[in-house]
Parts: C-alpha cells; sequence; structure tokens
C-alpha cells in the first residue's frame, strides 16, 4: 500500500494538482499509511493555498503594471493630469507614490512651460503689430521723405538755373559773388535732402547698387567739373592720380562711387584753408572675375583727433558740436559712404591727426569691362574748365523739351539755347507726342512727372508709336528718338523705371547745363551736329 500512495502523490505533483488525496481510493491503509497520508494531504493542501496566493500576486501584479504603463503612457503623451489609481500590492504602491509625485512634478512644470508659451505668444502678437505698425511708419516715412525731395527739387531747379543763367549775364562783381554764393548754398541743400534720403534707405536695408559699364576717367573728370571753381577759389589744388595698371573701365556703380568721392571730396574742400587735395586711385589686385581698387582723398586741413576718428562713420557723427557750428552738415555723409563701399564689397577708413590733415581711404570691388581704351585721366590733371566753354557744342541739335513747370520750362530752353540748340518746349506727355507727330527731333528731354499723361507713359507710347492725340502714329524713324528722364525724384529705383520705359538716359533735378549738354551729347550721333538730323 506505501508504494500505492506514493505513486498518488508523485502523480499529484507531476500534474500540480495540489489537491488532498482520496484515501479512501486507495484501499485499506495501515494506521501509520493513514497518519502518512494525513500528513500529505496536509502538505498539498499547504501547496494548494500558495498556488492561489500566487495567481492572485501575479494577477495583481499584472494588474498594477498595466495601470502603471497606462498612467506613463498619457504621461508621456502629455496628459499629465491622469492620475494612477491606487496599486492592489503594497510594494507597487510604493512605486505609484513615486510615479504620482513625478506627475505632479511634470504637471507642474507643464503648466509653467504653458504659461511662459502663453507669454510668448503674447508677446510675439505684440511684437508682430509692434513690427507692422513700426513698417507702415517707415514706409510713410519714406513716401514723405520722397515726396518732399520731388517738390524741394523742383523749386532748387529752378533757383540753379537762374543762378546759372544770371552768371552767364553781365554782372558787377558784388552781384556775381551773391549769385555764386547762392547757387553753393542751393547746392549745399540739394547734398541734404540726397543725405536724408539716403539716409532713409540705409535704415530699411534698401540701398542697392546698380552695375553698369562705365570709365574711371568720367567719375574723376566730374569731380573736378562739380569742385574745380570752388578750389580754385579757395586758392586750393586739385591733384588726381591714377596708377598706370588701373583699367580705364569697369563693371560697378558709377553713381554711387562718385557719390562717395563727392562726399569725401568735399569734406576734404570744407575742412582745409591752405595747401592741396588729392585723390589717388591704385590697383589691389585682378583676375578675370574682380577688380579691387584702392581710393586715397589726402587734404591738408584742420586734421581729426584720432580718438575720434572711427566715430566719424557713425550717424549724426562729426569731430565735435563747434564743427557743425562752423562747418554745417548733416553728419551724414560718412556714414552713408560707408555703407556704399560695404555695397561695393571694401572697407572705408581714415588717418588724420589734429593740424596735420587728414586721408580717408577705401576699397571697392569691380567686375572687368572687357577691352580697354585709353581714357584713362593724366596724373594730376586740372579740373574742368567753366561749363559755358563746351556749350557750342549744341550747335544745330533739335531739343524738345517736355516739362510742366513754367519756371524750369524756361531754365531748360536758355540753358539749351545758350549751348547753340534748338529747342521747343511743351507742357505735357500728350502736347509732346503731338509735337512728335508734328516734327523730327533729335532728341527729347522728358520730365516724368506731369499732370495727366506723364512722362513715362508718353515715352511707352513714343517707343510703340501708337496712343498719339487723333490717332495719329509716329512714323518708324521718331520712334526712335533719344529720350532723357528729367526727374525731381533721385534714386535708382527711379532710374529703372525709366529706363523700363524705353528712355535711354536719365537726369536727377536739379539740373544744370554740363549735365545736360553731356547727356544730349551722350545719345544724340554726329549727324545732327552736322545739321542732318532732324527736321526744322
Amino acid at each position: 500500500m506505501a508504494s500505492t500512495l506514493l505513486d498518488a502523490l508523485e502523480d499529484a505533483l507531476r500534474r500540480r494538482l495540489h489537491q488532498p488525496l482520496d484515501l479512501a481510493e486507495l484501499g485499506p491503509l495501515s494506521a501509520e499509511e493513514q497518519r502518512a497520508g494525513a500528513l500529505i494531504n496536509e502538505l498539498l493542501t499547504r501547496l494548494q493555498a500558495q498556488q492561489r496566493r500566487r495567481v492572485q500576486v501575479e494577477a495583481a501584479l499584472l494588474g498594477d503594471v498595466d495601470k502603471l504603463a497606462q498612467t506613463l503612457e498619457h504621461v508621456a503623451m502629455g496628459r499629465f493630469d491622469t492620475e494612477l489609481p491606487a496599486m492592489e500590492l503594497s510594494a507597487m504602491d510604493t512605486m505609484r507614490i513615486g510615479v504620482e509625485d513625478m506627475r505632479h512634478r511634470l504637471l507642474q512644470v507643464h503648466q509653467a512651460l504653458a504659461e511662459k508659451v502663453a507669454e510668448l505668444v503674447e508677446r510675439r502678437d505684440e511684437l508682430h503689430v509692434q513690427r507692422d505698425r513700426a513698417e507702415i511708419a517707415t514706409q510713410a516715412k519714406s513716401a514723405f521723405l520722397a515726396n518732399m525731395s520731388h517738390e524741394l527739387r523742383t523749386p532748387l531747379n529752378a533757383i540753379l538755373g537762374l543762378c546759372e543763367l544770371m552768371l552767364q549775364t553781365t554782372l558787377t562783381a558784388p552781384q556775381r559773388d551773391y549769385v555764386e554764393k547762392m547757387q553753393r548754398s542751393t547746392y549745399l541743400l540739394v547734398g541734404i535732402i540726397s543725405d536724408v534720403l539716403d539716409f532713409s534707405k540705409i535704415e530699411q536695408g534698401k540701398l542697392q547698387l546698380d552695375p553698369g559699364r562705365f570709365a574711371i576717367a568720367k567719375v574723376l573728370d566730374d569731380l573736378g567739373a562739380l569742385f574745380g571753381d570752388q578750389i580754385a577759389r579757395e586758392g586750393l589744388v586739385l591733384r588726381v592720380t591714377v596708377a598706370p595698371e588701373v583699367p580705364s573701365r569697369l563693371v560697378g556703380d558709377e553713381l554711387r562711387l562718385g557719390q562717395v568721392l563727392i562726399n569725401l571730396v568735399g569734406n576734404a574742400v570744407k575742412f582745409t584753408e591752405h595747401g592741396e587735395i588729392s585723390v589717388g586711385v591704385s590697383l589691389v589686385s585682378r583676375d578675370d572675375e574682380r577688380i579691387v581698387l584702392r581710393f586715397e582723398v589726402r587734404d591738408t586741413g584742420i586734421g581729426i583727433d584720432p580718438d575720434v576718428a572711427e566715430g566719424l562713420f557713425e550717424a549724426f557723427t562729426q569731430a565735435d558740436g563747434s564743427t557743425t557750428r562752423r562747418y554745417g552738415g548733416t553728419g551724414l555723409g560718412l556714414s552713408i559712404s560707408k555703407a556704399l563701399v560695404e555695397l561695393m564689397g571694401g572697407t572705408l577708413g581714415v588717418r588724420s591727426a589734429l593740424g596735420q590733415g587728414s586721408c580717408f581711404h577705401f576699397t571697392a570691388t569691380f567686375a572687368p569691362a572687357g577691352s580697354e581704351a585709353s581714357d584713362r585721366p593724366d596724373a594730376g590733371a586740372s579740373p574742368a574748365g567753366p561749363v559755358g566753354a563746351g556749350v557750342a557744342s549744341l550747335r544745330g541739335i533739335s531739343v524738345l523739351v517736355a516739362e510742366d513747370n513754367r519756371i524750369n520750362q524756361l531754365v531748360a530752353r536758355r540753358l539749351l539755347e545758350n549751348g547753340g540748340a534748338r529747342v521747343e518746349v511743351v507742357g505735357s506727355g500728350v502736347e509732346a507726342l503731338a509735337a512728335l507727330a508734328r516734327a523730327s527731333f533729335d532728341v527729347v528731354l522728358m520730365d516724368v512727372q506731369m499732370p495727366g499723361m506723364d512722362g513715362l507713359e508718353a515715352t511707352r507710347r513714343i517707343r510703340a508709336g501708337s496712343g498719339l492725340p487723333d490717332g495719329a502714329r509716329l512714323p518708324a524713324p521718331r520712334r526712335r528718338v533719344p529720350v532723357i528722364a528729367l526727374t525731381a525724384h533721385a534714386q535708382p529705383e527711379d532710374r529703372a523705371r525709366c529706363l523700363a520705359a524705353g528712355m535711354d538716359d536719365y537726369l536727377s533735378k536739379p539740373l544744370s547745363a554740363a549735365s545736360m549738354i553731356r547727356a544730349v551729347l551722350g545719345v544724340v550721333g554726329s549727324g545732327a551736329r552736322d545739321g542732318d538730323g532732324a527736321e526744322p
């Protein structure tokens, strides 16, 4: 029987059936076997209880782990308000407390972060509103300055033109002196207007270059023509030196390069009472794609304290307050020059000492212009002579002037006629088209801003040969007549609009006889000067 009892126990353990044995089924047992069977059943009962407990613990553990996993998943998704339910097991409940503490901390951090984000979004929206307002204000300021420039340049053109006409008449010495002073003061006012406009462009980040082919000689000749008379009156000497290896023709922004040189030479003239002013140009480097030149403007003037020299390139800055009171100026010229030089890929600097003069120097990068021409100015060349010396070169040229301002009509007519040109003046774009329908001209000087049909539209119709009064059409040769823009708007984009409309050249007011003569001769062929170009 003992073996039967052992076999039953072995079978129960093998099948993990922890249930008491039915001793009656095992047959008659001895007293000792019955005691052994009772002990076995007690053991199996305990094993059965432990098995049930293990199953319960495993189920509770799996449930707690699942709760914990779900809560952590919600937290990972940003749902920090998900509370972790109570755990079945005390050990897991300790972990639950830790997880809950972490969740609360994350919830606090999330709430603080959300508040900060909301604050930043609100601040961003405020900044966007302020930016939009600033942009609107800047645009309004720019439009105001552009309109003011136009409104100021139109009468200034009349003043300077009348001054030039008066200087071509017989005047007493005091009268000539008064007119020259008025002329110089007006040019200073024009310079201030230009500086304010350029500084506004710098503030907006809209200052741009307009590159094209040009001769370095022309830029330097223009300096001489502009400052020659003033330098002679002051008893100074202007020397221009160009190194022989400097290319005669380049690709770059001729007007902006000239503007920088005019600012620097103008300052040199302003602050020099005795001696000379020299302009030097040298080659720094050259390859197939880039040409780097160095420009120097030296003077023997009052000089600058080295401690304040570098600050001169900040806007509205001069050496000291007395400089503005004594010499005038806005303090914008050098700041604008610095910005222009940087646009040209260079740097602007100064070497100076009090009482020993100054040397302003800058580098600029250009592109090669291809074939060279022998139009380099001679070293030490003197400034160009008076404008009147070359006015006869317009003889035989017929000019149509379209200008709505009566005083400017008079100025343009007299300056051109004094140069020998035949001049007809009209007051609008429509009248200009009608005049071209009646007769041929060698060149048209077209004011851009006129009532009714402006100069841009009139030029477009000239090029198309249609849209004329009474449905007339221009003969093909007259559609190609050179048109030079006359405008009181002085920004590069204005020039671009004129060229896009079909104009051949661009003159910014105030005009001078010299600028008009150069422009006319630049677009009119030699046939017109021989009297073959236009019908009377």
